[in-house]
């Protein structure tokens, strides 16, 4: 019994750290993070080399959403910390090494994006396609 007590211990210290790390009380209350974009090519015939067509229209969406390690994000963790009065050098350091700024849904140009992905679409031999974009809560 002693010995999955020890492992119940680490989980929940591990648990706790990570929870510690969280950003969501750093991110101001009317913003929400980017956390990416979700490409849906629908067509009415098919589409000879799909697979490089759905490369170049992923490549064009923009911005790129902050990095995760472990379900958390570290560096948008170490740029808030290193928006505090007096950050520390610890966390200075971790800034410049690991820091990112943040990306929230209001920095998303979706019409700019829209019109990438057409022009895209156009170049590639695609005449009067559409495309449409909406933010999942």
């Amino acid at each position: 019994m002693k010995f999955y007590l020890k492992y119940i211990i680490l989980l929940l210290v591990l648990l706790g750290s990570f929870y510690s790390c969280s950003i969501a009380k750093f991110i101001p209350e009317d913003e929400r993070l980017y956390t990416g974009a979700e490409l849906t090519i629908s067509s009415d015939s098919v589409i000879k080399h799909e697979s490089a067509l759905r490369t170049e229209l992923e490549s064009v969406m923009m911005p790129e959403p902050n990095s995760k390690f472990l379900g958390t994000y570290l560096g948008l963790y170490y740029y808030y910390k290193n928006q505090k009065e007096n950050p520390g050098f610890i966390n200075r350091w971790l800034y410049k090494k690991l820091g990112e700024e943040p990306v929230y849904q209001s920095d998303v140009e979706t019409f700019e994006v829209q019109d990438l992905l057409l022009n895209r679409l156009e170049n590639r031999g695609f005449f009067y396609s559409a495309a449409s974009s909406e933010f999942e809560e």
